[in-house]
């Protein structure tokens, strides 16, 4: 075990895909440039993944096994036993490369959250795309018009702000990241750096990517709006109020728009009028394929 980390890695783990799994825990040991520890959750495997790589034996590793709960109490569970000043989470299929999480500490400060780009790969790690943007300082009004484009496993939080920010909500399921990165954003401003310090994998076993996802992804982003004005009541009949459920309804007639489900779109167009009768009137303009993210 390292005496004193500077990084706590988060790594949740259920059903893992041994390979992928073996390479997220190798790329995690080996960052440079600074000291980590690994918290790997195993959440309620059968078998357990203790003893099913080598790389779990380094003092570094530290192994809590939970009973089944789903990733967001695996990651509530790393971060409660967390000891470094600053945490990440990471997957247990991507992979980091080996400076990622120096180049986020070299700008990390008890008082700011420093964040990086992902680039996106297919499952043999070639890359597809990269995400991020040059956004810097209190970037909450962007995040909850969904503007501020990052992936949280690409974040370096202060602990103390993880902590503070409350735990990820395991209701929330597919948009959960939002939720906790909009969280987190309210308690501090942010920088942004250029660099890649997350190769992401997408593959068909991907939470976003299952039966049901986009449904259970609609609701969940629902959700974290209606939480972000519980928290708000101020935010309300403002602006921001109006122009995130406009971001929100917009977002979901696109995509009802390009796979051709009239029905969708048409609920959502309506619910758009509520808010701003003026986006119906060029709906067909707007939510063609061609604009759709």
């Amino acid at each position: 075990m390292v005496a004193t980390p500077d990084v706590t890695l988060v790594m949740p783990v259920w059903k893992p895909h041994a390979t992928w799994f073996r390479e997220a825990v190798v790329s995690a040991l080996g960052q440079t440039g600074c000291e980590v520890e690994l918290v790997v959750v195993d959440d309620g495997n059968d078998p357990p993944v203790a003893g099913s790589i080598p790389e779990l034996d380094d003092p570094r590793v530290r192994l809590v096994h939970i009973e089944h709960a789903g990733q967001s109490e695996a990651r509530n569970a790393g971060t409660a036993v967390a000891r470094a000043p600053f945490l990440r989470n990471i997957d247990a299929d991507d992979v980091l490369p080996p400076d990622g999480t120096a180049l986020l500490l070299r700008h990390a400060a008890p008082d700011r959250i420093v964040y990086g780009y992902t680039t996106v790969c297919d499952e043999q790690l070639e890359p597809l795309y990269d995400i991020g943007n040059d956004l810097q300082g209190n970037v909450t009004a962007d995040c909850v018009l969904g503007g501020f484009d990052m992936r949280h496993v690409s974040m370096l939080v202060p602990t103390t702000i993880a902590r503070a920010a409350g735990p990820w909500d395991p209701d929330i399921g597919v948009s959960a990241d939002w939720d906790f990165t909009l969280r987190c954003v309210e308690q501090a401003p942010v920088v942004g750096i250029p660099d890649v310090v997350t190769f992401y994998r997408r593959h068909d076993t991907s939470n976003s990517r299952r039966v049901g996802a986009l449904t259970k992804a609609r609701r969940g982003q629902r959700r974290v709006l209606e939480k972000y004005f519980e928290r708000h009541p101020e935010a309300r009949a403002t602006p921001l109020h109006r122009d995130a459920w406009i971001a929100f309804h917009t977002t979901w007639a696109r995509r009802a728009w390009r796979e051709r489900a009239m029905g969708s779109f048409v609920r959502e167009a309506l619910a758009l009028t509520r808010h701003d009768p003026r986006r119906v009137l060029t709906a067909g303009r707007r939510f063609s394929p061609r604009s759709s993210r």
